[in-house]
């Protein structure tokens, strides 16, 4: 196993080197997504779920709301999140 200076849980971080570098983008420490997308439209809009419950954020899916994810809240389920 390889020692690393990467925090647990990462948060969402970024890589502009195809995984050579990654840069901490938001919630570094608080949150382990176990999935994650963006819109197909705006990629700066994301989507990610948590399935484990992590400091204040609870299990379930959450809207990246600013640029990049850097603001995160819980989608309702009854919230629309996408028109067809």
């Amino acid at each position: 196993m390889t020692n690393c200076n990467l925090p647990n849980p990462l948060g969402l971080m970024e890589s502009k080197d195809n995984g050579i570098n990654w840069e901490s983008i938001a919630l570094e420490g608080n949150v382990d997504f176990h999935i994650l997308t963006s819109n197909e439209k705006n990629q700066n809009l994301l989507f990610g779920v948590i399935q484990m419950e992590s400091g204040v954020y609870g299990t379930g899916v959450y809207k990246g709301t600013e640029y990049r994810g850097e603001n995160w809240d819980l989608v309702k389920m009854t919230d629309r999140i996408g028109k067809r």
